[in-house]
């Protein structure tokens, strides 16, 4: 009885955190993406590219600062607060902080020092060469705000992190970004927005996880954590440094080969593919804690059951996001960001369809890092980094954007393919049963009809009607086809009291197909 109130408790756990993110998610993302379009719109092509590079080379110094301690606190927190060792926890933020402080600060000086070389000679463009600069001076900042957020998630606090970091960030940025439209100030503008929003967002963690989460962190005792948080987390300092490669590499080798004109039309596409790699993020934010949890518990049977539970939901819903797409790649470019980008379609599509098999299976990597299998995790990023640099070398001299695209898409999918088989061999547990297919034949069944309808109706409906018409019917044909097929069993009545205990909503008719 006490092992199916866990079961109950910890699904109801994930679905209520998993609403709470996707809700945050899906309202920072539409924020972020309206910074995103107003960025491109406002820079122009080669700007938003300049701006795009420096963003991606601050990404590298960051994940190169902190070492993987931010995945190391996810584990670490609830892994001590579950076992009532507080000074444990207090140690773990104590320490993480300072480490990551004193290395942002050295890989700044030392990219600052190095921007000169870094813009002429591998960049080919003497204008970056400022842009770099005023980047690496706000590492510090960027890199303690993200531990700072990862400590919060750690506390499995996603309302507080949702307030700060998928909308109140984005907020800020927007609220300095647009009054600098205004006032002519476009690039400048658009630097300032971005550190400023990463100062509010370092300032309001600091503040909620004293005030709020740990309000006793000044009256617990420092305790030994370097050694065992440093050799936990090595690893995936190596594996956000693989996941960068993957992920980063094909804005950087664009401006290799190519220029940042290319970087500018190639962003959409990856700023909208990347949307559905974020609806992964509603889940995996609270399935690591909880799941952490469960290793704590040696309760794999019933980690079994969740991993394929939680799996189905994230599957279900990115497929609609993914159909969606595949039915207006241009337009939506078009209806975003203007004529300038339209030619990235064909990169959105090949992005869309690659991002969307590594996310159908990203929390496997989650399942690694829980059982403490880093150096597996460490492998499948490896895995996705050699993928995305062969690919990016070969490909973008050969078919530009459309080169990368294939890179970065096939890289994403290889990565969590490979977590997805490490942790099979390792736990014996994978996400799949028949409701996959059964959501898979309705997703391909609503397609056809959509893109029928499509075909005939263009050219006399305008594009955006024609849009927010058939994705609505979209969402009711796909809706429909999974109740019919009865996709969801006896476990999702969890998901289903948790979401009617949260929005009050009683949602009976849906209980008749389950």
């Amino acid at each position: 009885m006490d092992t199916e109130r866990d079961l109950q408790q910890s699904i109801k756990t994930i679905a209520r955190g998993a609403g709470i993110t996707f809700t945050g998610i899906v309202l920072g993302n539409v924020l972020g993406t309206l910074n995103q379009v107003l960025l491109g719109r406002f820079l122009g092509v080669s700007d938003y590219g300049h701006f795009n590079l420096a963003l991606s080379i601050i990404n590298v110094a960051q994940v190169l600062s902190i070492l993987g301690i931010s995945g190391g606190v996810s584990r670490f927190i609830p892994f001590h607060m579950k076992k009532g060792e507080q000074d444990m926890v207090k140690s773990t933020i104590r320490f993480s902080l300072r480490f990551v402080f004193i290395s942002s600060v050295t890989i700044g000086i030392l990219l600052y020092l190095l921007a000169g070389p870094i813009s002429v000679k591998i960049f080919h463009d003497q204008s970056f060469y400022p842009v770099l600069r005023v980047f690496m001076l706000g590492l510090p900042i960027v890199v303690l705000a993200s531990v700072l957020i990862a400590v919060i998630r750690a506390f499995k606090a996603m309302a507080h992190r949702l307030m700060i970091y998928d909308i109140g960030m984005k907020v800020v940025r927007a609220a300095i970004f647009v009054p600098a439209i205004f006032l002519g100030y476009v690039f400048g503008g658009a630097i300032v927005a971005y550190f400023g929003a990463m100062l509010f967002t370092l300032a309001a963690s600091w503040f909620v996880i004293r005030k709020k989460l740990f309000p006793k962190y000044s009256e617990y005792p420092n305790v030994p954590v370097a050694k065992k948080l440093l050799s936990f987390s090595w690893p995936l300092g190596l594996t956000g440094a693989t996941s960068l490669a993957a992920t980063r590499s094909d804005i950087i080798l664009l401006g290799y080969f190519l220029t940042s004109k290319d970087i500018g039309i190639f962003t959409p596409a990856v700023v909208i593919a990347q949307m559905l790699s974020y609806i992964s993020r509603s889940f995996e934010l609270i399935f690591l804690p909880v799941v952490s949890e469960f290793f704590a518990r040696e309760n794999k049977a019933q980690l079994s059951l969740i991993f394929k539970s939680v799996s189905k939901w994230l599957f279900i819903i990115l497929l609609l996001a993914l159909l969606f797409i595949v039915v207006f790649p241009k337009e939506t470019i078009l209806l975003l960001y203007g004529k300038e980008y339209a030619d990235g379609w064909r990169a959105l599509l090949v992005l869309a369809l690659g991002f969307s098999i590594g996310t159908a299976v990203s929390l496997s990597g989650n399942i690694l890092v829980a059982a403490g299998h880093t150096k597996l995790s460490l492998a499948s990023e490896i895995v996705g980094a050699v993928g995305s640099l062969s690919l990016n070398f070969i490909l973008i001299p050969i078919y530009g954007i459309v080169g990368a695209a294939v890179a970065a898409g096939a890289s994403f999918a290889l990565r969590g393919l490979a977590a997805l088989i490490f942790t099979y061999r390792t736990e014996k547990i994978h996400p799949f049963s028949r409701d996959f297919l059964k959501a898979l034949l309705a997703g391909l069944i609503s397609l056809g009809i959509i893109f029928g309808l499509k075909t005939y109706l263009t050219g006399s409906v305008p594009m955006l009607a024609l849009m927010v018409g058939l994705g609505l019917l979209l969402f009711l044909i796909y809706g429909g086809l999974l109740l019919l097929s009865r996709v969801f069993d006896e476990t999702d009545r969890f998901v289903l009291d948790a979401v009617e205990k949260k929005t009050g909503i009683k949602l009976r008719f849906l209980r008749r197909f389950i």
